[in-house]
């Protein structure tokens, strides 16, 4: 009989703990049903044509702690992040399927009930109508990104009335809202100044802003990012503000309208003032920059005229240099050599070093630059369209494993190709049209290793930094007797282009090899004897001009 009892007090001990240990595991119940109604009402008002919000089912999933895009706090189950940004179009190969996969819709004020969101990010979808501003109630926010994708949408889309919702978010330390038309937001500097004290990174890019009044006391003591570009600013004399931002690590001004640059922010590590119309001579604009860290320096298309200075030596921590479309002339410095930095680029990058000094309009013969400390990581030489004349330097060859674009058309070259170009393994374009090359084709191009392939090693595009995240390399090749324009599948184009030049002999055989070669163009040359007869093994072949 003792022994029944103790069975049975056993037998409810046991029961009691599994019941405790019920209780205990439900303490947590999932996010709070407000927010997840918050949710779904949101999703209503979206256009989701690829279905990414499929786990939005309270049915299936009826914790929406474990919906896409979705982070919970571990305790209390609230809602503290949503993001649902989109890739770049750089990472896609599909446009048809990634032009589906963007969310459209208009964002629901609903939102707002998410009362302890700390991140919201709706980056590089296709959101449109009025920006609600109850988005200000939501006081824990630490990082807002409404960023539209800007190959597709036309900035405007998304819209505000004005931005005085901002003043709720005084956590905020992270605000991205280029390509929303904020032309209406007069105040919006003034709100920024005042109400966002912890702000580190504001990005207006493309917004139609407008700068209004001029700040007196400028307040944004933590700020290290601001990029304000393509605004085209008309009134360009109210920037003197941005000189007193003493933190600032990256300044973008791009494509502001400004006739004169900001030069004495000694904190600055990058700086970007393409498309601006500063004229006259490069000197004149880098002079105060030499003492400085820069690792970014873009001078694109600001109307800047005359030889290139000796003055970039100075930078020695320069990972890249933007210099095209404007009117510089002239030899290439000697002292581009001693920027030991530009040949490390940055880690997570394909594209570590860019030459590219295409409508430079550089006459003379070809640089001379010390190339043994700088090309070690070079993956695209673009020379095209300029005056320069000679062999090829002896440079071409030495050690560029990594060179996949070489484009010298155009220009006035001469002499025979050398062997030596056959190291190029990695050649992707080989691009020699235009010049006065005489000789015979050699026998070597067998090497290029990467024109036998037929698929690309590293994907499609070629990338490298920008302020707004990677971009990718672009280049123009002749493809079947048209100038196109490659860019995000610069990688899987195959090209050899040696026409409009004086090479003699034969076709080498050897061609045939390149099995992953798109387009053979040898037009205009002094080429005799029979064609090979592999040829047609050229799978890859679209593209072949013997005229």
């Amino acid at each position: 009989m003792a022994i029944i009892i103790l069975l049975v007090l056993i037998i409810l001990a046991i029961a009691d703990v599994n019941s405790n240990n019920e209780i205990s595991s439900n303490s947590y119940s999932g996010c709070p049903e407000n927010e997840k109604q918050a949710l779904l009402v949101f999703k209503e008002g979206l256009i989701d044509d690829a279905n990414r919000l499929a786990s939005w089912d309270p049915h299936h999933h009826p914790d929406c702690c474990i919906w896409f895009g979705v982070v919970c706090g571990n305790m209390t189950g609230h809602i503290l992040s949503l993001n649902l940004s989109f890739p770049p179009l750089d990472d896609i190969v599909d446009i048809d399927s990634y032009l589906m996969s963007m969310l459209k819709g208009k964002i629901n004020p609903c939102l707002s009930n998410l009362k302890h969101l700390r991140y919201l990010d709706l980056s590089n979808n296709a959101f449109e109508g009025l920006l609600p501003y109850q988005l200000g109630n939501l006081s824990n926010l630490e990082s807002l990104n409404l960023r539209g994708e800007d190959k597709f949408n036309e900035a405007g889309l998304l819209y505000v009335e004005n931005l005085q919702w901002l003043s709720g978010l005084s956590l905020l330390k992270h605000l991205d809202l280029s390509l929303v038309d904020l032309s209406r937001a007069s105040n919006w500097l003034q709100l920024v100044n005042t109400r966002l004290p912890s702000l580190e990174e504001l990005h207006l890019s493309n917004c139609f802003l407008q700068l209004g009044r001029p700040l007196l006391n400028v307040n944004l003591s933590t700020l290290a990012v601001l990029d304000l570009s393509y605004n085209f600013f008309t009134n360009q004399m109210n920037l003197g503000w941005v000189s007193k931002l003493n933190s600032l690590v990256v300044l973008n001004l791009a494509g502001s309208d400004i006739s004169s640059a900001i030069f004495n922010i000694s904190t600055l590590n990058e700086l970007y003032l393409s498309w601006n119309d500063l004229e006259g001579k490069l000197p004149r604009a880098v002079g105060k920059l030499c003492n400085l860290r820069f690792e970014s320096l873009a001078f694109a298309s600001c109307q800047l005229s005359g030889q290139l200075t000796d003055q970039l030596e100075h930078f020695k921590n320069l990972k890249e240099l933007s210099l095209n479309d404007n009117s510089i002339f002239g030899p290439i410095p000697t002292s581009l050599g001693k920027l030991a930095n530009l040949e490390k680029g940055q880690e997570f990058l394909v594209l570590q070093t860019i030459f590219y000094p295409e409508r430079y309009r550089i006459a003379g013969s070809s640089p001379t630059i010390r190339w043994q400390q700088i090309h070690w990581e070079l993956v695209a030489i673009n020379l095209g369209k300029n005056e320069l004349d000679g062999d090829l330097p002896g440079w071409l060859g030495q050690d560029l494993t990594n060179l996949i674009i070489l484009i010298l058309r155009s220009n006035k070259f001469g002499g025979s190709i050398r062997d030596h170009l056959c190291a190029l393994t990695s050649l992707h374009i080989f691009d020699l049209a235009d010049n006065n090359f005489f000789g015979s084709i050699p026998r070597c191009i067998s090497n290029f290793t990467a024109m036998v392939r037929g698929n690309g090693s590293w994907g499609n595009a070629i990338l490298y930094a920008a302020i707004a995240g990677p971009l990718s390399e672009s280049a123009s090749v002749v493809m079947k007797g048209q100038l196109l324009e490659y860019d995000s599948t610069l990688n899987l184009v195959k090209v050899l282009d040696f026409s409009r030049n004086k090479f003699s002999g034969k076709i080498p055989h050897e061609v045939t090899s390149l099995q992953g070669l798109q387009s053979l163009n040898l037009f205009q040359n002094h080429l005799s004897g029979k064609i090979p007869e592999n040829i047609s093994g050229i799978k890859s072949l679209e593209s072949l001009d013997l005229s």
